[in-house]
């Protein structure tokens, strides 16, 4: 795009955006992220000063994280890109104070670099991240169209993780005045609605829900009903894998979480693509 008109409108709804963006998401979450990266280049070749670029990039590497937490070589590269993404935001929105994608992609980014700093406990980093992404997810949710469900994502998970942050990590208690409040069964009503109404971000509304339920609700009827949805969209998919037999265990029902660590362990040893050294530890220490 040459304009600031053409920019004014989002991207998302852009055909060849939906269409290559939608089969990147595709083969990223079936771990070929190599081909994943290569669909996201071309949609950054097609918007170079646009910040989907950098972020596709970033949540393509997010989920080579994800694989191993116990691995931190790619923080540096993530939190390098997200980085980009808040710079290319920042510069559409000097020209367009109310730039849509720029206020979403800004929002998404600040949100991603605070769970990879909750991930590390680096609790300061993560607060001020969260504290950084309610200005722009705010002013979204307030233009978004009412219909998208992609749009209230960010709102969702903002709300629940905000409700529960206090209960759950009370080392933050010091830091929480800084944010607003947020409202732990509206975070569950909107991570649904996304699930019913999303088309980008669906999977990891799934994702979301599936964790959400395995480690606060404490239904672990509700994750396992999220996280075969989630194998079902993504069979190949080492962590979604894992994570079912995760809640058999959590659950006591250990017939199934033997049969599905088992599964884990097999695709392992035949390297099936994602299915790394961590995956097969964490299957082989449940078992």
């Amino acid at each position: 795009p040459d304009t600031t008109e053409e920019l004014a409108s989002s991207v998302l709804d852009d055909e060849f955006v939906r269409t290559e963006g939608k089969r990147g998401l595709d083969l990223l979450y079936d771990m070929r992220s190599d081909s994943a990266k290569a669909v996201f280049q071309k949609i950054d070749q097609r918007y170079p000063e646009h910040p989907i670029g950098p972020f596709l990039q970033g949540l393509n590497l997010w989920w080579t994280i994800m694989l191993d937490l116990t691995n931190t070589d790619h923080d540096a590269a993530f939190f390098d890109l997200m980085n980009e993404v808040v710079d290319r935001s920042n510069a559409l929105l000097e020209d367009n104070p109310d730039h849509f994608d720029a206020l979403l992609f800004k929002a998404a980014a600040h949100g991603f670099k605070a769970r990879l700093a909750s991930n590390r406990h680096n609790w300061w980093k993560a607060l001020r991240n969260g504290q950084r992404a309610i200005g722009p997810a705010r002013r979204v949710a307030t233009i978004a169209p009412s219909e998208n469900g992609d749009y209230v994502f960010g709102k969702g998970l903002y709300d629940y993780y905000t409700a529960i942050l206090e209960e759950e990590y009370p080392v933050v208690k010091t830091f929480t005045w800084m944010i607003p409040d947020g409202n732990r069964e509206r975070g569950l009503r909107l991570l649904k609605r996304t699930v019913g109404e999303g088309y980008y971000v669906r999977t990891e509304a799934l994702y979301y829900l599936t964790q959400v339920h395995y480690l606060y609700e404490e239904d672990y009827l509700a994750s396992r009903r999220y996280v075969r949805r989630l194998r079902e969209r993504h069979p190949g998919n080492p962590y979604f894998h894992n994570f079912e037999g995760r809640i058999y265990a959590r659950w006591n029902r250990w017939e199934q979480a033997e049969e599905v660590f088992g599964e884990v362990v097999a695709r392992c040893e035949r390297d099936q693509p994602g299915y790394n050294v961590h995956m097969e530890e964490i299957a082989r220490l449940y078992l």
